[in-house]
């Protein structure tokens, strides 16, 4: 049986030609919480965290991905979309994995 989760690392700053710097962690959704479940220090649930519960920051959004498949997961499908596009002086962007895990 295939289990799966949504992988979303936002990035701002892609102007220029320059990759994110690392403002921004990624979030690994498996379907165990919302995406406004918070928890006690107010911040989102599904902030993908290390062994001591720190948030980790990524340098990239394939920083992140390779993170996932180091953990068993499978890339199935990505999606890419620009909340103020390519233009932007600073545009915002998320990137969407949608990845996959056998069970």
């Amino acid at each position: 049986m295939k289990k799966y989760a949504i992988l979303t690392y936002w990035a701002k700053g892609m102007s220029n030609g320059t990759a994110p710097d690392e403002n921004g962690p990624a979030r690994l959704n498996e379907g165990n919480f919302n995406s406004s479940h918070k928890k006690s220090d107010n911040t989102v649930a599904d902030l993908i965290r290390n062994e001591e519960g720190k948030i980790i920051q990524f340098i990239s959004q394939v920083d992140a991905l390779n993170y996932c498949i180091r953990l068993g997961w499978k890339l199935e499908q990505t999606l890419f979309e620009s909340h103020e596009g390519f233009n932007s002086r600073d545009p915002y962007s998320s990137y969407i994995f949608i990845l996959s895990k056998d069970e």
